[in-house]
């Protein structure tokens, strides 16, 4: 029972940094609110182009803030929503993989595809492991 609420207390942090990074760009677009890059990175060359994109990015935010409110919801009962738990972070874990498309990566981007190649997929086999021993005992 340790084992499920030490891991549950990491389900809560990741989905907490995935609602404040979704709403981060969610709300701030490609410029972001500021949270881990400063807005002023960006100089538009076509509006109407950056409007798209800016939405589109934003769309995107949104989404993944979402998916972390639901990892947070899911993360109060492992047993009954594992599975969902499971499909969010294969969804990341994809997500990391489609980075590989822009490699090389520049310096800010390696700590992220980490976080979705690497702590994902274990975040995913010990959710596996807990799930299964919850089962059995």
């Amino acid at each position: 029972m340790k084992h499920i609420n030490i891991l549950r207390i990491v389900l809560i942090m990741t989905s907490l940094a995935m609602i404040v990074l979704g709403l981060n760009t969610g709300l701030g677009g490609i410029q972001t609110l500021g949270l881990r890059l400063t807005p002023d990175f960006v100089q538009i060359a076509d509006p109407d182009a950056y409007a798209i994109q800016d939405n589109n990015v934003r769309f995107y935010g949104g989404f993944f803030a979402s998916a972390g409110l639901i990892f947070l919801f899911c993360a109060t009962n492992i047993s009954k929503y594992g599975s969902t738990l499971k499909i969010i972070l294969i969804m990341i874990a994809i997500g990391g993989l489609a980075r590989l498309s822009a490699y090389p990566f520049a310096d800010g981007v390696i700590g992220s595809f980490l976080v979705e190649v690497v702590y994902c997929p274990l975040l995913y086999m010990w959710l596996q492991v807990a799930t299964r021993n919850e089962l059995t005992d």
